[in-house]
């Protein structure tokens, strides 16, 4: 497995050249076609909508085409809500940026949320801000804790995981230290991948949080992904995940790849 076809999407934030500049990389690296979906509307009554979408889409042909990256645009009709509205099935991974609400007039905040729950596929989320320069998932972590959605966000990245210099296996169990955990089986089946893998297991005492020990576990190893599964239901409008994802998503150090 590995990704062949990869979506990056457009607005007219500040984020969005970085993103392409990342998603230009990931599918040069991959070896992968990059199809970049425009958000800006179609309609315009002085066409000032029609010429911002053109030149985000020349910017982006422009720097695909340089980079030696195959490369597709789409753009989104302005009654889109569905998932397939959004192009998200036709790829095997989705670039975003994390939610923002300084950009909520060039994309809804819940956008990527809501896209990650109805898509099913994984969806890579880069902090604001993120500078493009550095790698991604060469040193990533994967969060485990046993359950679906976690052990579903690993095997979608697999692709990351197969390239990678070593990749952490995080867990944060009361049961870890205390004689063989479903972890270090779960570490050999992703070695069995190609992957190189470490255990970093940390026993949940009671006197800490799981995330306070993942950050450490993240500056431990010096990681630059974080691999987790999202939680959550999509009637739910106020807050789309649980409290975990929630964490991840209001981090702005590092890009999270999700799956749910």
């Amino acid at each position: 497995m590995t990704y062949r076809d990869i979506i990056v999407y457009l607005d007219t934030g500040s984020a969005t050249s970085a993103r392409v500049d990342a998603a230009v990389e990931l599918a040069r690296r991959f070896e992968a076609r990059l199809t970049a979906v425009n958000l800006v509307p179609a309609v315009s009554s002085d066409g000032g909508w029609q010429l911002c979408r053109d030149n985000l889409q020349a910017s982006f042909e422009e720097v695909a085409s340089r980079a030696g990256v195959a490369n597709g645009h789409r753009a989104v009709s302005p009654d889109a809500s569905a998932a397939r509205d959004f192009f998200a099935h036709d790829a095997d991974l989705l670039v975003v940026t994390q939610p923002d609400r300084r950009n909520a007039g060039a994309v809804p905040v819940d956008f990527p949320g809501r896209l990650l729950l109805a898509a099913g596929v994984p969806l890579l989320m880069l902090p604001v801000g993120w500078d493009a320069a550095r790698a991604i998932g060469r040193r990533p972590t994967v969060a485990w804790n046993g359950t679906g959605e976690a052990t579903r966000a690993a095997h979608d990245a697999l692709p990351f995981l197969r390239d990678a210099e070593r990749t952490a296996l995080f867990t944060f169990d009361a049961r870890y230290g205390l004689g063989e955990t479903a972890v270090e089986g779960f570490a050999a089946h992703l070695h069995r991948h190609g992957a190189e893998v470490i255990v970093d297991g940390w026993r949940d005492d009671g006197r800490g949080d799981w995330l306070s020990a993942l950050f450490a576990s993240l500056d431990r190893e010096r990681s630059d992904l974080i691999v987790a599964g999202a939680y959550g239901h999509p009637r739910i409008a106020e807050r789309l995940f649980g409290g975990a994802t929630q964490d991840l998503l209001g981090q702005d150090l590092l890009p999270v790849l999700l799956s749910h």
